[in-house]
């Protein structure tokens, strides 16, 4: 497996974020698991009063992914 694509994102461009935000994308041939989207991303931020590298939650998909890749033997 390769590392992810890491993207800084502009946190002012959606205007809830003072801080940074990192996005990493993993494409469908560089995970283990299967995926039926061509890609996941998870966006982590970094902001005080937030934290530091803090994983964005707003993507069931993604977090779906991760669960499957955490416990693969219960996979649908």
């Amino acid at each position: 497996m390769t590392g992810p694509n890491r993207v800084w994102v502009d946190p002012t461009s959606n205007g809830l974020i003072n801080g940074t935000i990192e996005q990493w994308v993993y494409n469908r041939d560089q995970l283990p698991i299967r995926l039926t989207k061509p890609s996941i991303t998870f966006r982590f931020v970094t902001q005080e009063g937030i934290g530091t590298g803090v994983w964005q939650k707003e993507d069931a998909y993604t977090q779906q992914a991760l669960e499957i890749a955490a416990n693969p033997n219960t996979a649908r």
